[in-house]
């Protein structure tokens, strides 16, 4: 039930927004971008409502109709940013962020193109002084608000592609081919975990960070199943890495591949407990492609210090012709850990798995 204050600040927020928007009306010095600031302010009232579908097309409407989108286009930015930088009320900074989060998800390629570039040019704030100042506590929405922010800061680096699917702008300098995609879809999955947090505090009333949660969720699906591409092509490939730095750099990201699939699991078993439960318009499916396990990564990471060892004992004994011989041989790939050195031969096949538990519990003795 709303206590008398909850109700005070909502009574005073209807007066500032009615304030907003009459201001709005009576200048339009700026004739049909007024249009536009003042759907802005209706979408992102300060109350606890969702964003409606309706506003949202009005915005994108109004946008896309006005000539130039060179100029509607970063005019809009600007007062995201505006309104997003100004407010100190949780509920218009969420909005706010929702709002950027469904325009880069509804409008059409163009429009995106557009939206993006204005973030490029500076006209888009999403990372505003207020999320900065109050993100030091990880068990309150002030946190859950910088890290949603830092997520849409991520996500502005995606784009939409022909076939509808999230892709991301790669990383041209990385000089290993093999090593450009994942770090990029790791950096994504990060700031979706870190906004897990937000479900130790969430109330059953709270529609706005549940909205959140989904929208953030529902897209994390469709990376998540690039990032189930990935890790099998650079875990078959590990062993045919000659180059010691690019194999370590590997093994770090299967590590941390490793960690996060099973916290992304976590994620949404929690999410469809907690959020799920309550509406089945919000329940979403994991999916529950096998990525990679430990006993995998621990046998990758006894192979490089083996590796790296038998460089240390050929550099030391150089002089001695046999100790060399033995030094290169220890750096070979055991004939039973090679796991990506033939295409036939899969990370993931059951009779690999029985190898690696084997040969660790070898280790153990």
């Amino acid at each position: 039930m709303m206590d008398v204050q909850s109700k005070l600040r909502l009574v005073l927020g209807s007066v500032k927004d009615q304030a907003s928007i009459s201001k709005a009306m009576i200048y339009r010095k700026d004739g049909y971008l007024s249009d536009i600031e003042i759907a802005i302010l209706r979408a992102t009232s300060h109350d606890e409502h969702p964003i409606d579908d309706k506003q949202l097309h009005e915005i994108l409407f109004l946008v896309s109709n006005s000539s130039p989108s060179s100029i509607s286009i970063p005019y809009l930015s600007q007062k995201i940013s505006n309104r997003l930088r100004k407010t100190k009320n949780h509920f218009v900074a969420l909005k706010m962020l929702l709002l950027v989060h469904r325009l880069l998800r509804g409008g059409d390629r163009k429009f995106e193109q557009g939206f993006r570039k204005s973030h490029l040019n500076g006209h888009l704030e999403i990372l505003s002084q207020h999320h900065r100042r109050h993100h030091h506590h990880h068990l309150n929405h002030n946190y859950f608000l910088h890290n949603y922010a830092s997520f849409i800061e991520e996500r502005m680096s995606w784009f939409m592609n022909q076939a509808g699917k999230l892709e991301p702008q790669y990383d041209k300098n990385t000089t290993e081919i093999r090593l450009r995609g994942l770090p990029k879809l790791q950096l994504f999955l990060d700031r979706v975990l870190n906004c897990s947090s937000v479900l130790d505090i969430i109330s059953p009333s709270d529609s706005l960070t549940r909205a959140a949660l989904h929208n953030i969720l529902k897209e994390t699906s469709q990376v998540y199943n690039n990032f189930c591409d990935e890790v099998p092509i650079l875990a078959n490939s590990f062993f045919d890495l000659k180059d010691h730095a690019v194999q370590a750099q590997a093994l770090k990201l299967l590590k941390k591949a490793c960690r996060q699939s099973c916290e992304l699991s976590e994620f949404f078993h929690k999410y469809n407990r907690i959020v799920g439960s309550t509406s089945m318009k919000l329940t979403l499916k994991f999916p529950t492609t096998k990525i990679i396990t430990v006993d995998h990564v621990l046998v990758m990471e006894q192979y490089v210090n083996d590796n790296n060892m038998g460089e240390v004992s050929s550099s030391i004994s150089m002089v001695d012709d046999d100790k060399s011989v033995i030094g290169h041989e220890d750096s070979e790939v055991p004939e039973e850990l090679t796991i990506g050195t033939s295409s036939t031969t899969s990370l993931f096949s059951c009779k690999l798995e029985t190898q690696i538990s084997t040969e660790w519990v070898l280790f153990d003795d």
